[in-house]
């Protein structure tokens, strides 16, 4: 295990929200300090793209890490498997097929957050978030609750948190998932015990967290 210093985290999307949230929900759970750099997808992101090409690194997508020994560290789930593996925790140990259930999860976890960012960023345009309401939230829900029915506790792995949890947390507990949850035994447990873990108090009373979500 290591400790993680300085820690920089450079996103696209304000508060909690995209694929930079579940990160910096880790991050918040382990208390780990970071600095948070929100890049304006049309002001501040296609120059500091630019910047990070230039300087030879050959990842131009965000989220990004960028440690204090000046290493960057880019994708979502690879960022998550890399801090917990950092920090001793977050991932299974000693039990592969555990490991395997995780990674599993978070996969899943990533395909909802696909739909989810459509819903998003076209909740303007005509019968677009309203495909999402009728039709691919109820079927992510289901799968949900099914995963997190499989094991004796209230996370996908049972007693412990892993990585996957920040992933499926931020899609489920905010608009507009959080108004359907009462018909989701297994995934309200979830929600409500991450909602209590004392590390995530300020980061829940946040108004970044505020923020994230479609509003409805």
């Amino acid at each position: 295990m290591s400790s993680i210093n300085n820690l920089k985290l450079y996103y696209i999307f304000p508060g909690f929200n995209g694929l930079g949230g579940p990160i910096r929900m880790l991050l918040e759970d382990a208390q780990v300090p970071y600095e948070w750099i929100y890049l304006d997808h049309v002001q501040t992101w296609p120059k500091t793209k630019e910047t990070w090409i230039e300087s030879g690194y050959p990842f131009d997508c965000a989220p990004m890490i960028q440690l204090e020994n000046g290493k960057q560290y880019s994708g979502a789930q690879p960022i998550l498997r890399f801090l917990s593996k950092s920090l001793g925790k977050y991932i299974p140990t000693n039990d592969i097929d555990l490991e395997q259930f995780v990674e599993t999860v978070s996969d899943y976890a990533a395909d909802w957050f696909k739909f989810y960012g459509v819903a998003s960023r076209g909740r303007n345009e005509k019968g677009v978030l309203d495909k999402y309401l009728q039709e691919q939230l109820p079927m992510f829900l289901r799968r949900f609750e099914r995963i997190y029915g499989a094991k004796q506790g209230p996370y996908a792995a049972g007693e412990e948190v892993t990585y996957c949890d920040f992933i499926v947390f931020i899609l489920a507990s905010r608009s507009p998932t959080a108004n359907y949850l009462k018909d989701y035994p297994n995934l309200s447990k979830f929600v409500d015990a991450m909602s209590k873990r004392p590390s995530l108090k300020k980061a829940l009373e946040s108004q970044d967290y505020a923020i994230t979500g479609i509003p409805l």
